[in-house]
């Protein structure tokens, strides 16, 4: 028997329950939970979105509430001004991120790009109104898309204040159902419910590796007691003289 296959079949097979685990527990949002972007600084450093002037904090969502987003972000220097040209011309992009569950344990991210539409002449106009939509089941997000939307164009210069708003709309799932169209009791339940079948799956695999593990350690064990003990005593019994 290969005992080193043994020993990486165990491995493998406790790597695949961990990742499954891992998966089926990933703490969910609640209503009303925080959600902090994150973008790529001048380096491509990932760091906390610009803060809102207002509010004083980055960029920031409320899990499942549909409100009308507004952030204000001052241009503090010409080198912020030059990079929201280059954003408006596509010669580079806003490149941001959330995680996908508030799980601090194992972070996903889904990535968002916060697309600049404007024109630069003998200043920079852009366009500050955006869709801002959420697709989430279960309290995962499953998707996120930021786009512009006509409106009025503003004019930016250092020293001014670059406006995003507009509003927000959260989805159940991958299709365009209301998340809200769910109420806040019904969403508690569906995750009593999500633990209940996460728990019942944790035994059902702890059950199955007892198992399994118990089938290896017997082959192994009676593969080693035949080896050293049993078989060098049947050779002795059938190679005896007189």
């Amino acid at each position: 028997m290969n005992y080193r296959s043994i020993t990486l079949f165990i491995i493998g097979l406790l790597y695949l329950i961990q990742i499954s685990y891992a998966l089926n527990e990933l703490t969910s949002y609640s209503i009303g939970d925080k959600i902090v972007v994150e973008c790529k600084d001048k380096d491509g450093v990932w760091k906390d979105a610009p803060k809102c002037h207002h509010s004083n904090e980055p960029i920031t969502f409320l899990y499942g509430r549909e409100t009308y987003f507004i952030c204000d972000i001052t241009i503090n220097s010409e080198e912020e001004l030059e990079r929201i040209k280059r954003f408006s011309l596509q010669e580079d992009s806003w490149e941001c991120r959330i995680p996908l569950s508030p799980d601090e344990s194992m972070r996903i991210y889904l990535p968002i790009v916060i697309p600049i539409w404007g024109f630069s002449s003998q200043h920079l106009d852009i366009n500050n109104n955006y869709n801002f939509v959420f697709h989430s089941q279960n309290g995962i997000i499953e998707g996120a898309s930021i786009y512009p939307v006509k409106d009025k164009f503003q004019e930016l210069e250092k020293g001014g204040v670059f406006v995003l708003k507009g509003p927000i709309k959260w989805f159940k799932g991958k299709g365009f159902d209301s998340l809200n169209s769910v109420n806040y009791a019904a969403h508690q339940v569906n995750n009593a419910d999500l633990e209940h079948h996460t728990l019942a799956e944790i035994d059902f695999w702890l059950i199955t590796l007892w198992c399994l593990m118990t089938l290896l350690f017997s082959l192994l064990f009676g593969t080693l007691f035949y080896k050293y003990f049993l078989k060098p005593r049947i050779i002795k019994k059938y190679l005896k003289t007189d």
